[in-house]
């Protein structure tokens, strides 16, 4: 069977997560995609559906957005953290700088789901502006080193958004939108996406719009107090498949 068809099945379920969660695609479709497909022919295939759906999310519901912590927090410090990762990567061994970030997103999501099960009924204090800040900055040095800074940004944003499901997925959102346009023209100069690039990624519309419907459906009945403990589980995902692959 062409590796195409085997993808589409995942592609359904990435962007069911991404729709219902806000975050979760990359995470899901690197993962397993990786398994059909190396993964720099992989990444300018998904790039374009990844844009569609941050897109759909962000233009629908722009009233969600919660323009000041991304504009003010989010963003600045991740452009801060970027040029950073990008020089740790020409000066430091590459597997061991990902499996101390793997390490450090296990040790903080371990934090947060011990502190949920002693006092499941206790709402988190909102993080530090300087711990935020920290980790924000982290968050854009990992991604200028491998392209996998999000877990941080969600770390963040579950702890100080999680309250309101809508203003965290569109938030979230709004973000991989700029991220992965970035990321799209970067690929298109280096002539990474290509005819053959796009053709495949038109053939994932199906599955990735059968995704998105079922992830707004799940969006709507997941209930706020459930999404905090959902969004740590799956960065421990997250944490565990970034060590695998280092």
């Amino acid at each position: 069977m062409d590796p195409l068809f085997k993808l589409m099945p995942i592609v359904f379920l990435a962007f069911a997560v991404e729709a219902s969660l806000g975050f979760g695609s990359a995470l899901v479709a690197v993962t397993l995609g990786s398994m059909l497909f190396p993964i720099g022919e992989l990444l300018p295939m998904l790039i374009p559906l990844s844009i569609v759906v941050s897109g759909y999310i962000t233009i629908r519901y722009r009233a969600t957005i919660d323009r000041p912590m991304l504009l003010r927090r989010i963003v600045p410090a991740m452009a801060l953290g970027l040029p950073v990762g990008l020089f740790a990567l020409q000066t430091l061994p590459a597997t061991l700088l990902k499996r101390a970030f793997a390490a450090f997103i296990l040790v903080l999501v371990g934090i947060e789901l011990w502190k949920m099960i002693r006092a499941p009924r206790e709402a988190p204090a909102p993080l530090s502006r300087l711990v935020s800040a920290a980790l924000l900055f982290l968050g854009g040095l990992v991604h200028g080193a491998f392209s996998t800074g999000g877990p941080l940004v969600v770390y963040v944003a579950g702890r100080d958004l999680a309250h309101d499901k809508a203003r965290f997925r569109s938030t979230l959102s709004a973000l991989w939108l700029v991220m992965s346009i970035v990321l799209f023209a970067t690929f298109t100069l280096l002539g990474r996406v290509d005819s053959t690039s796009l053709e495949r990624s038109g053939l994932l519309v199906l599955p990735l719009v059968l995704g998105l419907i079922s992830g707004e459906v799940m969006h709507a009945r997941v209930p706020v107090r459930a999404l905090r403990p959902l969004v740590f589980v799956v960065l421990g995902v997250a944490g565990v498949a970034l060590a695998v692959q280092a």
